[in-house]
């Protein structure tokens, strides 16, 4: 994908990025938005994705995610005890 762009899946605005620029390099797309298929049926799911710039050349889809690079910036979140 290429240059500024915003994504739907299934009507949802899953958000949008910036690449190459980045950082964000991946969206998250939640379980419960994608339409499952019943045992021996089809289903469909619409991704959308509106390029302002250049159209890219693939989409992929993944199983993890990928943020870009750490650089340290970002503040150490605390984790409380439960």
């Amino acid at each position: 994908m290429g240059g500024p762009a915003r994504v739907w899946l299934n009507g949802f605005l899953l958000g949008h990025y910036d690449t190459p620029r980045g950082p964000q390099r991946t969206l998250y797309a939640p379980g419960p938005l994608w339409h499952g298929a019943a045992a021996g049926t089809r289903t469909t799911n619409a991704i959308i994705v509106l390029e302002l710039e250049r159209p890219g050349t693939e989409l992929p889809l993944r199983d993890r995610s990928d943020l870009g690079p750490h650089h340290g910036r970002h503040r150490r979140v605390r984790e409380f005890p439960t």
